[in-house]
């Protein structure tokens, strides 16, 4: 008998395992993209005062609702208590609340005070990552002023700084952020801050991310220039997204120096032959659309030509 051949057997093509993990990443993404619009349909439907009227009445009001109206009644409740919390969170951006620290040693008897601050996406539209701020009352001299316990906060954030400032503590000597002391009676003139210290936070958590909005813009608008003297990277430097550094592919560099708010307070361009050139500080500083969404538009009409911009 001859040899059977697999090959009359086995088809000549057969899907890989790359395939199949494409193909069932393809049907995951299919499922979260209808299973997003469900939400949104159902949200939207919910949403429509005919549809609260029609669900919210009992056509026999002799008795109980039916087990499928009853659910949507439950659901039109949720739905307006996710409106309200969503309202809140938008509009106020902190929520106060009460916890408990489970070690039995804690100060104050476990009790703590927490602060949630959020911020809202306007790129991804959507609520960020909340950040936490936990407070305890440890002072027996002065029970009523609070202190930093635990926080969930980045390192961008100034919070040494901030606490100095808004939430000084009854000790014989406080450091601010430049390292110097403030003495006892000096902090005692100033009680403490809690609701100012929030929205110095909130405001820097906010700042933050319009900056990081920002260059991702400008990452969008370079990424597909291949023209001459064209910018090949644009990237912030530090951790704090206040300095950001332009590379062109005719080996020009820029290094720009943005505020809080992300205005463009200073530019400086070393061309490829070394030499330098500075962005008018007047021009730059004083307005007339010094964002950093219009850092590119900027560099091209402060910058000479011979240093790789050009202008749009």
């Amino acid at each position: 008998m001859d040899d059977l051949d697999l090959t009359d057997i086995v088809p000549e093509t057969q899907p890989t395992s790359f395939q199949l993990d494409g193909d069932i990443e393809n049907i995951r993404s299919q499922i979260r993209d209808l299973t997003q619009w469900r939400s949104i349909l159902s949200s939207a439907l919910l949403s429509c005062p005919s549809s609260q009227d029609l669900i919210s009445s009992n056509p026999n009001a002799s008795h109980p609702p039916s087990p499928k109206r009853s659910a949507l009644q439950n659901l039109l409740r949720t739905h307006k208590r996710e409106n309200i919390k969503s309202t809140y969170r938008l509009c106020t951006g902190a929520t106060l609340f009460e916890s408990r620290d489970p070690d039995p040693y804690a100060v104050d008897n476990g009790r703590i005070i927490g602060v949630r601050i959020e911020a809202f996406h306007r790129r991804e539209k959507k609520f960020a990552k909340p950040n936490y701020i936990l407070l305890n009352r440890p002072y027996s001299q002065d029970t009523e002023r609070l202190r930093v316990h635990r926080h969930t906060l980045p390192p961008y954030i100034p919070l040494k700084r901030l606490v100095d400032q808004f939430l000084t503590p009854p000790d014989s000597f406080a450091t601010t952020g430049s390292g110097e002391g403030i003495p006892l009676k000096q902090l005692k003139q100033h009680k403490q801050d809690l609701s100012r210290l929030v929205r110095e936070i909130r405001r820097e958590l906010i700042s933050y991310q319009r900056r990081k909005e920002a260059v991702l813009v400008l990452q969008e608008k370079v990424k597909h220039d291949n023209g001459e003297n064209a910018i090949r990277e644009i990237d912030a430097v530090d951790a704090e997204l206040r300095e950001l550094r332009i590379d062109w592919t005719n080996g020009s560099v820029a290094r720009i120096r943005v505020s809080q708010k992300g205005d463009i307070e200073k530019i400086l361009v070393v061309g490829a032959d070394g030499k330098q050139s500075h962005g008018p500080r007047k021009q730059v500083a004083q307005g007339n659309g010094g964002r950093m969404e219009n850092l590119l538009e900027i560099i091209a009409s402060i910058v000479p030509r011979r240093f790789g911009t050009r202008n749009s």
